[in-house]
């Protein structure tokens, strides 16, 4: 398997060439197993102006997130399960899960590698777990109740612990926010834990070690090829370690519920059978990154509807479901 990939952001573009040996099989029709021996990434990027600027103003800080742009050479082994029983175009009561694994940096261990680089590029010694559970529940004969529960942890080793400085590759990290994700924020901006830029809010994606996320959405049909939902997230990203440049946005067992962030929306879907275009209004609820007793801010949606996009709302246009 090879390919390339190029990602354009206001803050940076990313491009990647790739190369693995993967095996994938299927035992039935509800069950696939997938295994990359081995998976190489050769990335570089480019970055715009500001981000730079804020990338050095971490470094100074002590956050080493610069070093995730780096020319890089990522190496890993990787492996998933998938189980779905739905059927596409048929309302039955169906489950997926997927739970993922993958070690990174193998290779420069086995070539001995004493420092981070490896053929003049930064490379990568991670672990990387993923698990996604969702289940669909049919009310009456067109409508579905959607539940998911998304979680994950990455953690640095090795090298890329070195010093205390724990740094991964930027495609590594865990993000929230997002049409496919917390619903009221910005892609990849909300968290980690209860932090929030006091100067730049939330403007610079903001990227966590920990990831838990819920989703509760109820579908069903309006009329013909217009389809409905109500939905509520919740979720958040952290920091396995103390982030002097991110105050809060470390993982703590006494705090952490007290950053889930939580919203509530309403969607319409334009369902051609063989594709789906979605229009979400996602509205805060409680925001984390708000002073405690602050962060419930429905009262604010009571007194405006939240009928357009505002601060406290957004605006997520996509292909296909959610989850």
């Amino acid at each position: 398997m090879s390919g390339y990939n190029f990602v354009k952001r206001p803050e940076y573009t990313r491009q990647s060439i790739r190369g693995a040996l993967t095996y994938s099989w299927m035992p039935n029709i509800y069950k696939q197993y997938n295994v990359s021996l081995i998976d190489i990434n050769v990335i570089t990027s480019n970055l715009s102006n500001s981000f730079k600027s804020y990338l050095d103003n971490l470094d100074k800080s002590g956050n080493k997130l610069s070093v995730s742009f780096r020319r890089a050479f990522v190496t890993s082994f990787n492996a998933y399960f998938v189980y779905n029983n739905s059927e596409f175009g048929k309302v039955k009561k169906s489950k997926y899960f997927k739970p993922f694994v993958e070690i990174g940096g193998l290779i420069p261990a086995l070539l001995r590698q004493t420092d981070s680089t490896l053929f003049g590029l930064q490379y990568f010694q991670f672990i990387r777990l993923n698990s996604d559970l969702r289940f669909y529940r049919p009310v009456g004969k067109t409508n579905v109740v959607a539940t998911r529960i998304n979680a994950g942890i990455a953690r640095p080793f090795g090298n890329s612990a070195k010093d205390g400085n724990f740094v991964l590759p930027y495609e590594k990290y865990f993000f929230a926010g997002g049409s496919n994700s917390i619903r009221a924020w910005r892609p990849r901006r909300l968290g980690p834990g209860s932090y929030k830029d006091s100067i730049n809010g939330y403007k610079f994606e903001q990227p966590g070690e920990i990831l838990f996320e819920a989703s509760l959405e109820y579908r069903f049909n309006i009329f013909s090829f217009f389809d409905g939902a109500v939905f509520a997230d919740a979720g958040n990203t952290w920091t396995f370690n103390y982030d002097e440049t991110r105050p809060g946005s470390q993982f703590k067992l006494d705090s952490f519920y007290k950053q889930i962030a939580l919203c509530l929306g309403y969607g319409i879907r334009l369902n051609f059978s063989f594709l789906i275009l979605r229009f979400d209004i996602g509205s805060k609820i409680y925001d984390p990154g708000e002073p405690e007793g602050k962060r419930f801010i429905a009262q604010k949606l009571i007194k405006k509807p939240p009928f357009g996009v505002t601060s406290q709302t957004a605006l997520n246009i996509g292909i296909g479901y959610p989850f």
